[in-house]
């Protein structure tokens, strides 16, 4: 197996970046959006960070805490994280496993449903996410230097959005975020692993 990387893209626009490690013991798959806090107006301020949270909750073949247990199953580990420019999904896996990670990450990503039920009891999450954020020196001083630094900018907002922001998100704004931000022409696909392009 050759340890160059291949990058190529398909028709969808969707970029994928192949490392092969041939001696590797486990897998990493990531899924990267171009969509971030930056991609939100003052109206739906938070919501990104809200949906990293929500692909988590159910998608169209995978019930309440499926995508996780999935992984887990397999000894893995799932996660997400997000910035003013990206959202990442990723998993690392056993070598022989990529394949169910890929389809895990690209379930989230794909076919997440957005259950009201789950959404209300999601928010309450984020909401005290971003409270215990406020009670934070150390969070509350880095969002004000942002804010000095870039005060008409994206990135001189939270990631996370408020309290009142997030508050007023409604199921349609979640939803139509994801579906434009989540979409494959903004999105790397990149594996890591004993894995052939």
């Amino acid at each position: 197996m050759s340890a160059v990387p291949s990058l190529s893209q398909l028709d969808n626009g969707l970029e994928i970046l192949v490392l092969p490690k041939a001696d590797a013991p486990v897998a990493t798959v990531w899924l990267w959006m171009e969509t971030g806090t930056a991609d939100e107006s003052l109206k739906n301020a938070g919501v990104a960070h809200f949906v990293e949270h929500l692909v988590f909750k159910g998608t169209a073949r995978r019930g309440v805490g499926q995508v996780s247990s999935d992984i887990e199953g397999l000894g893995g580990d799932l996660n997400a994280w997000i910035t003013w420019d990206h959202t990442v999904l990723h998993a690392t896996v056993g070598a022989d496993f990529w394949p169910e990670a890929l389809d895990v990450l690209a379930d989230m990503a794909t076919q997440s449903v957005f259950d009201a039920d789950e959404l209300e009891r999601e928010r309450q999450v984020v909401l005290d996410e971003i409270r215990s954020y406020d009670e934070d020196v150390g969070s509350v001083l880095n969002d004000a230097i942002r804010e000095a630094l870039w005060p008409n900018h994206a990135y001189g907002k939270p990631i996370l959005g408020t309290v009142d922001s997030v508050t007023a998100l409604t199921r349609d704004q979640v939803v139509d975020y994801w579906k434009n931000g989540y979409a494959a022409n903004r999105a790397t696909l990149i594996v890591v692993g004993p894995v052939s392009p």
